[in-house]
């Protein structure tokens, strides 16, 4: 009985001893591909396809980014205080063309006029850029209320995809459920 357990722990010493050198070998190979310089890896990246941006290169595109968005937002909000001066110029010369009640009463309606639009909302079509579409198509005044009071009231995570028929007589919350098929 002694012959066969010692061969069997002589046996278990030799596997024991093979997959350590094993294991040695397999961690040293691989360490190798881990001991990177920063330029290899950088290397490395720009050939797959990556762009490498430093700190500082990033906090400049992150700075102009946010520049570039208040800088459109100044932009519409002028463009908006254009087309209601324009507007209001174009109503001032109305009336004092025509003395007929008929003409102004013509132009009300037309800006009361109810718009509908039919928006399709696809894929990754997130609260902000669902507004921005509405407000494009004259449905909402305001996409940044719109869009808070989407988030606020907890519409925006059950907005559904699809087409969804809306117009610009909807409140926000017929708006929002509309959008959710709630």
């Amino acid at each position: 009985m002694k012959q066969p357990l010692r061969y069997f722990s002589m046996g278990l010493l030799a596997a024991s001893v093979v997959l350590i050198i094993i294991f040695i070998v397999i961690s040293n190979m691989g360490s190798d591909k881990n001991k990177m310089t920063t330029d290899e890896m950088i290397d490395a990246l720009t050939d797959d396809g990556y762009r490498v941006l430093t700190d500082s290169d990033y906090m400049t595109l992150a700075l102009s980014g946010e520049q570039n968005d208040e800088e459109e937002d100044a932009k519409e909000e002028n463009d908006e205080e254009n087309k209601d001066d324009a507007a209001e110029e174009n109503e001032e010369s109305d009336e004092e063309a025509s003395e007929d009640d008929s003409d102004s009463e013509e132009d009300s309606d037309e800006q009361t006029k109810k718009t509908e639009y039919t928006i399709n909302i696809k894929e990754n079509m997130l609260a902000p850029e669902i507004s921005k579409v509405l407000k494009e198509n004259k449905i909402i005044n305001d996409a940044d209320k719109f869009t808070k009071y989407l988030e606020d009231e907890g519409f925006s995570q059950y907005i559904q995809l699809g087409k969804h028929e809306v117009n610009n007589e909807m409140s926000e919350r017929e708006l929002a459920k509309a959008l959710t098929n709630k």
